[in-house]
């Protein structure tokens, strides 16, 4: 499903995260871990393509993402990757429908307002289709983000610490969502959290050590 190999990143001459190879197949669940400051956000960031590697190559689906233009980079984003940032960044001037429409919108799919109430209701949420970011739970705005990032589909599913400010039942419930999440879509699900209670959550994990 996508294949890093020998990936480095620096901002400047700071080195942020390095990576000789790793590998995931359709479908797998993996826990991307480690320290604070072992790069964590910015692999995600490269899996994604919102960060262009500066050594090695990062291929997703069988598209190597350094063959795209930024434009089409975006586009390619919007169809194949969904992502749950540390911070929601929820549009506070849309409804939580349509936010989700947003993200159909931004990827150049049609407008599905069926589909879209379709996953706020898999998650709990449906009859907040109509609430304003501001007037939502922070567990409600963290579900309203997961049906963002899943809305298109999505071959890969990514998080970010989606556990940091939750107590223990929440944090365990938000890993299981984002499983359901990518197993209804048959996405490959990577979440990046140093979060010790949703280790058991995934089969499978990949270490970073902070960067030297």
């Amino acid at each position: 499903m996508f294949a890093l190999n020998g990936i480095e990143h620096r901002f400047g001459k700071t080195l942020a995260v390095r990576v000789p190879a790793w590998s995931a197949a359709p479908g797998e669940r993996w826990l991307l871990a480690g320290p604070s400051g072992s790069g964590k956000s910015t692999l995600l960031h490269l899996l994604a393509g919102l960060l262009r590697p500066s050594q090695g190559s990062v291929a997703v689906g069988g598209q190597n993402l350094a063959e795209l233009s930024d434009t089409a980079l975006d586009r390619w984003r919007g169809r194949h990757v969904g992502f749950l940032p540390q911070r929601l960044h929820l549009l506070a001037s849309l409804s939580a429908l349509d936010n989700l429409l947003l993200a159909q919108y931004l990827a150049g799919a049609p407008a599905d307002r069926a589909g879209a109430q379709a996953v706020l209701a898999a998650l709990d949420i449906g009859d907040l289709a109509l609430r304003m970011p501001d007037t939502l739970s922070q567990g409600q705005a963290q579900r309203v983000a997961i049906a963002r990032a899943a809305i298109n589909r999505p071959a890969l599913l990514l998080a970010d610490e989606p556990t940091a400010a939750l107590d223990d039942a929440n944090a365990l419930a938000a890993a299981g969502l984002l499983a359901a999440q990518a197993d209804a879509v048959g996405a490959t699900l990577v979440v990046a959290s140093h979060d010790g209670r949703i280790r058991d959550a995934f089969a499978r994990r990949y270490d970073l050590e902070a960067a030297a």
